[in-house]
């Protein structure tokens, strides 16, 4: 094993970090070596050791700590194969049993930062964040091989930053993936798709959909590949109109209502722009909708357009609520807390001329742990309103 770089603070971080945050910022370090991204590193104040981490000089975040323990190296493959078993363990109690796919390790909050990964049945999909994570990769594919000997295929999915291009570490992948969900089962494109493959991170609140949508005439824009229509069209309900800008997105959702034994042909599938189709609709054309967008906030500076936007989506969606009706809005960016998202729906609904009920707040089932000295990782908010007539 190659030395670690030895780094200083200059700022007091200390109890931050053995309480368990997992950033160490640029700004935060005495200097930024130059080094190749992912080189194993040991932070010290004037106390002496803090922890050591994994480096990537030319990121904000500097450092993302890996352990207080001196003993634990990040370069070690053992320590990472025992993290990989520990979160195993872990979903293998939390997740229902009528799943087939979930989140496998949630980054920092499994302890191992940096690596998002999901499992669709026995295929693994890993995605990085930042060029320290890419780096060592051979590590991990290490690591899974020893840990997780059934896993036929791992699948490196990089972020949008580095193009969302995939790789295949191992294995081969020469069939599309169709994986259970509770009632349900969808295809998962895992070398294409979003994120990777599909949104496993709203599997609980497609489930909450279910439960509310017999009877109902449900709209669902951002629909993607169509998990909340499926989940509603399941459950009883009496219409579901699906909306997505992409064609090959609604011919997706279209194909999993085949897999479930529902004709396409008697649900409505719209190929459309979300803010320009929700902003045409009458009022009390339905009673249940699902507006689940994509990120509007990748950073801080983006959150005035983001609020905005999120704004415009939620009024246009209160409008053509039947009395009573349900809204379900979701958002997926960090940068945006529970109580400000809740503000945003709130003042969507003054600028629609009503009121809400806040009735539930969720965000990603128990496959994607938060860590309490790191809120950062709760990034998912839904919520469940009822217009109040």
């Amino acid at each position: 094993m190659t030395a670690p770089l030895r780094l200083k603070l200059k700022k007091s971080l200390r109890s931050a970090i053995e309480a368990g945050h997992p950033w160490i910022y640029a700004g935060a370090l005495q200097a930024l070596p130059v080094a190749e991204p992912g080189m194993a590193c040991q932070i010290f104040d004037r106390q002496g050791f803090v922890a050591s981490g994994i480096y990537e000089p030319d990121a904000n975040i500097a450092v993302r700590v890996w352990s207080t323990n001196e003993a634990e190296r990040p370069d070690d493959v053992s320590v990472i194969e025992a993290r990989l078993r520990r979160a195993a363990a872990l979903r293998a109690r939390v997740v229902p049993r009528d799943v087939e796919a979930f989140r496998l390790v949630h980054g920092e909050a499994d302890r191992l930062p940096g690596w998002q990964i999901d499992r669709y049945q026995d295929v693994l999909v890993v995605r990085t964040d930042g060029l320290a994570a890419e780096a060592r990769l051979p590590l991990l594919v290490d690591a899974v091989r020893r840990a997780a000997p059934a896993v036929r295929a791992l699948v490196h999915r990089r972020n949008r930053r580095r193009g969302g291009t995939a790789e295949i570490c191992f294995g081969a992948i020469d069939e599309a993936l169709v994986c259970r969900e509770h009632h349900w089962q969808m295809e998962a494109d895992v070398l294409q798709g979003q994120k990777t493959g599909w949104f496993i991170d709203q599997r609980e609140n497609r489930r909450r959909v279910f439960e509310l949508a017999r009877g109902q005439r449900v709209v669902n824009v951002f629909c993607y590949t169509g998990g909340f229509s499926l989940a509603a069209a399941l459950g009883g309900a009496r219409e579901v109109t699906s909306v997505d800008i992409s064609g090959p997105a609604i011919a997706a959702a279209q194909r999993n209502f085949a897999l479930n034994g529902l004709d396409p042909a008697e649900w409505t599938f719209v190929t459309a722009d979300a803010f320009d189709w929700l902003t045409e609709r009458a009022p009390d054309t339905a009673d249940l909708v699902i507006i689940d967008p994509p990120s509007f906030a990748p950073n801080r500076q983006a959150l005035p357009k983001a609020i905005r936007a999120y704004r415009r989506l939620f009024t246009a969606g209160l409008q053509m609520l039947s009395p009573n009706g349900l809204l379900a809005a979701a958002s997926c960016s960090s940068h945006i807390d529970d109580s400000q998202f809740a503000r945003i729906v709130h003042e969507a609904a003054s600028q629609a001329g009503t009121q809400i009920q806040i009735l539930e707040r969720a965000g990603a089932g128990p496959d994607h742990p938060v860590l309490p000295a790191f809120p950062e990782g709760s990034y998912l908010k839904f919520l469940v309103c009822a217009r109040l007539d």
